[in-house]
């Protein structure tokens, strides 16, 4: 019998969903296997910086701004 987080893990990848948590502490974040395999990522793991990295760069100061405020709220 399955496990609600091995039911949850196959539908998520059955509906194509990703997602991530952040370790500030650490600087990276933990991906889904989704979407580990749609950013090419050797492991689940992917530093703050090269996440920032992969977002377009007209969009980068914008969004890094927006996640320093959001994470500012959770102190």
């Amino acid at each position: 019998m399955q496990t609600d987080n091995e039911r949850y893990k196959k539908m998520a990848s059955l509906a194509q969903i990703g997602w991530w948590e952040v370790d500030l502490t650490a600087g990276c974040y933990l991906c889904s296997d989704y979407l580990s395999d749609l950013l090419g990522l050797d492991g689940d793991t992917i530093s703050t910086s090269d996440f920032l990295n992969l977002i377009r760069e007209d969009y980068r100061k914008q969004i890094a701004q927006e996640f320093r405020a959001n994470s500012s709220i959770h102190k």
